[in-house]
């Protein structure tokens, strides 16, 4: 259970699963989305505030308003079915909470192949959200389903879903591409989306970067960096673009990290040790404003 305690954040205390974890907007600190809240910790390991995020999971945001949108399962009973959906909840500093998108009030359950009475304790997962990303020019969030194969755009003041890329049913044709899914890391661009394109073990996993025409409705690639030895990795993985070009990508049960310079190529390399995990790496310039 999340609660408000100050003070350092121990061995003891920092048990519980970190979902993401990044910088926050001013870089004075660095916030955590764990097992039932988003904690903020300053630099020098002092925890400065809890917030509590019921079914909270997989990512977060900071939004220019200080507030905090975070991804959280909700369940509905559908034809039978207790069914796991996702929402967006936006989290204020005193802790009140608003929801910001639910995805039963603007998508239709399908049943999947791999539901089951024991696959999810709590009900059938349907959505299974992992990525959530917000643009303060349209004011709109990127929402990545990685069952349902899709990337969703949605207006940030009435949860209105503006478009869909990829997925059954998707707004977008891909030319000369093949699609993507499953996905992580949505990524808002100057002219479309970034995401991992998961893919499988037969095409392997990638990085790619689409633009985005909302009037031809097609989608076309810019860029896509895949794994130098056309590697897959099936979950957890991440990627951010850089402000010189290229992206720096986590290759999670892989236990890798690549930065891509803008060509293309590995500019820089981590492999973590045998069983290792990495979800996810932050980009920035130096800690100091």
């Amino acid at each position: 259970m999340c609660d408000r305690r100050g003070g350092v954040l121990t061995a003891t205390e920092a048990t519980g699963f970190v979902w993401t974890s990044r910088f926050s907007a001013d870089h004075q600190s660095i916030l955590s989305l764990e097992a039932g809240c988003i904690v903020r910790t300053a630099l020098t390991g002092e925890v400065i505030s809890r917030l509590s995020t019921p079914a909270g999971h997989h990512d977060f945001v900071e939004l220019p308003s200080g507030e905090l949108a975070y991804l959280s399962s909700t369940v509905r009973e559908w034809n039978g079915w207790e069914v796991v959906g996702d929402q967006i909840v936006v989290l204020a500093a005193d802790g009140a909470q608003r929801v910001a998108w639910d995805a039963f009030d603007d998508l239709t359950p399908v049943v999947l192949e791999h539901w089951s009475s024991t696959f999810n304790p709590v009900g059938a997962e349907w959505t299974h959200a992992n990525g959530l990303d917000y643009d303060a020019d349209t004011d709109t969030f990127l929402v990545s389903s990685f069952y349902l194969q899709s990337i969703y755009s949605i207006d940030a003041s009435n949860g209105d879903i503006l478009w869909q890329l990829g997925g059954d049913g998707g707004d977008f044709s891909f030319l000369d591409d093949r699609g993507f899914g499953p996905q992580h890391a949505p990524q808002r661009t100057a002219d479309g989306v970034q995401l991992f394109d998961n893919g499988s073990p037969t095409y392997g996993s990638r990085v790619v970067q689409y633009a985005l025409d909302t009037t031809s409705h097609e989608a076309t690639v810019v860029a896509e960096y895949p794994h130098p030895t056309g590697a897959w990795s099936g979950t957890f993985t991440d990627a951010t673009s850089l402000g010189t070009g290229g992206v720096a990508s986590t290759w999670a049960e892989r236990g890798e990290a690549i930065v891509f310079n803008e060509a293309g190529q590995v500019a820089w390399h981590a492999q973590a040790g045998t069983g290792s995990m990495i979800f996810g790496a932050e980009v920035f310039d130096t800690f100091y404003p």
